[in-house]
């Protein structure tokens, strides 16, 4: 068969707000850069608890999760003040 040109990605990693978050040279922003967004943006809040913090959906106590990097720092003052964090589609060209 034909080879595939893209590569699509459904992810929190994707939502453009961590870019008011991070600083410019971080991977996750880069990783970001890769990509061309597309679709609706729905509320990732539990995808990104889980997956950085291993909470289960709806159990999350911002008080107790870890403060140890950037990230986790960014994500949880979000939380704090009543922000949430998106799942967003992308997609880019293979080379």
């Amino acid at each position: 068969g034909a080879p595939h040109r893209h590569a699509t990605c459904h992810s929190w990693l994707l939502d453009r707000q961590l870019a008011d978050h991070l600083p410019a040279g971080s991977n996750i922003l880069a990783f970001q850069r890769r990509f061309t967004a597309f679709g609706a943006r729905p509320v990732g809040d539990d995808d990104v608890l889980e997956f950085v913090f291993h909470t289960p959906p709806g159990t999350a106590d911002l008080d107790r999760l870890p403060q140890t990097t950037t990230l986790h720092r960014a994500l949880v003052r979000h939380l704090r003040t009543g922000g949430h964090w998106r799942t967003a589609h992308g997609w880019t060209e293979l080379p």
